[in-house]
C-alpha cells in the first residue's frame, strides 16, 4: 500500500491509500472506494462508468466514460541574473 496525493487546484488536494499491483507487462492501481485504474508512462486511465449488465459511476461530475489523468510537466524557469 502507497499513499497518494492529487493537486486539484491550488486549494485542494486529494489524497488517500493506493494499492499497486504489476502484472505481465501492466500496472494497475486501486484507490479507495473501488476506484481502479491502469498507469502507463505518464497516465493513469480510469474507466468512469459501467453498462447495463454493471452499471456504475465513479464521477458523476464528469460523463466521460474514461478518464486520463495526465502527469502535468512544470519547465523549470532559469533565473535571470
Amino acid at each position: 500500500m502507497k499513499h497518494f496525493v492529487f493537486n486539484v487546484k491550488k486549494d485542494k488536494k486529494i489524497q488517500g491509500i493506493v494499492r499497486i499491483d504489476q502484472e505481465n507487462n501492466a500496472t494497475y492501481l486501486y484507490f479507495f472506494n473501488g476506484i481502479g485504474g491502469l498507469f502507463s508512462n505518464d497516465t493513469i486511465s480510469i474507466q468512469n462508468s459501467g453498462n447495463s449488465g454493471n452499471p456504475y459511476w465513479h464521477f458523476k461530475e464528469c460523463d466521460e466514460k474514461y478518464i486520463h489523468l495526465v502527469k502535468k510537466r512544470i519547465p523549470v524557469r532559469s533565473k535571470k541574473l
